[in-house]
């Protein structure tokens, strides 16, 4: 598969799935910015089961390995689904419940779903319980209802741009460095529903997502419509109770090595001025707290936060 991206000019970009929640965050992440994704599992014999195998004393039968293309994704409103948010870094993409794939043994637009039943699998001679999803496979053997296979995530393959050089995992941990900080300074869960919305995107819908939403008005749009950006960003938008406060820019072809953060989006109208004000303060009083936030991965932001906002609190 890896040789097929590349003979049409693309970069494979393989991530190993260590959970269901990492998973979430990188499929949402480049499907939003369409993206199309390659999806491998492993399949389990789990006919006759019901309920939650988690709490079974079963050896379920590995049936195989399988890959399909990932095509979609369903993400339930807050309102639909409550859920317990990520106390490190909140994201959107943490409430999708199921996912949609071009299976080959079965047809496009396949369900599978997060349905908290696991697998018990035998990993080097042990037994290990592993997150699992529905699909319509049936047993091994070939017989039974569709459903009696579940699938235990493996790798995603990501054929990419070649320029597109900073990954998701590089952006994730700015964005929780900046968000780690921010909630020191002024509590951001307190009372409310917060979420960052995480994903790549090409610069000709985020130019056209700016004039036809009106979110910004007058200098500040003329500005991002007029300055030079790369093809293609990384987009880190924070929403309070489902209303986009700010967002954070990144350059996604740069290099790891340097400074990928462009510019920052108050759609508030006072949160990078809050924000400012608070680093202020914090240079005039507390010099250590001030030198330990300018030395964290999320110092581009905040230096970017005191520049832009520097003559409005003189």
């Amino acid at each position: 598969m890896a040789h097929a991206i590349r003979s049409l000019g693309m970069e494979s970009y393989l991530i190993g799935i260590q959970d269901r929640t990492s998973f979430k965050a990188a499929a949402y992440a480049y499907l939003r910015g369409d993206i199309p994704c390659i999806l491998g599992f492993a399949l389990f014999d789990c006919s006759g089961e019901s309920g939650n195998t988690y709490e079974q004393n079963i050896d379920h039968k590995f049936c195989g390995l399988h890959a399909v293309a990932l095509t979609g994704y369903n993400l339930p409103g807050i309102e639909e689904k409550p859920y317990t948010p990520d106390p490190i870094l909140p994201l959107a993409a943490h409430r999708m419940d199921k996912i949609y794939v071009h299976d080959d043994g079965v047809g496009p637009f396949a369900r599978m779903e997060f349905d908290d039943r696991v697998v018990n699998a035998i990993e080097d001679g042990k037994k290990v319980r592993c997150e699992s999803l529905t699909t319509y496979w049936k047993k091994c053997s070939g017989g039974g209802e569709p459903g009696s296979c579940r699938a235990v995530l493996g790798h995603l393959l990501i054929p990419l741009y070649p320029k597109i050089r900073i990954p998701l995992d590089y952006i994730i941990h700015q964005v929780e460095s900046f968000h780690r900080r921010v909630d020191e300074m002024c509590n951001l869960s307190s009372n409310r529903i917060l979420e960052w919305d995480v994903y790549i995107s090409r610069l000709n819908p985020f130019k056209e997502e700016l004039i036809t939403k009106k979110q910004l008005h007058g200098p500040a749009l003329h500005k991002l419509l007029t300055t030079t950006l790369p093809r293609f960003l990384w987009r880190a938008k924070l929403l309070f109770d489902q209303v986009l406060q700010c967002e954070l820019l990144f350059d996604a072809t740069d290099f790891q090595d340097g400074n990928t953060f462009l510019c920052g989006i108050d759609y508030n109208g006072g949160f990078f001025y809050f924000l400012s004000s608070t680093i202020r303060d914090a240079k005039n009083d507390t010099q250590d707290y001030y030198e330990d936030l300018m030395a964290s991965p999320a110092a581009t932001i905040f230096k970017w936060i005191e520049q832009e906002n520097a003559e409005e609190l003189q």
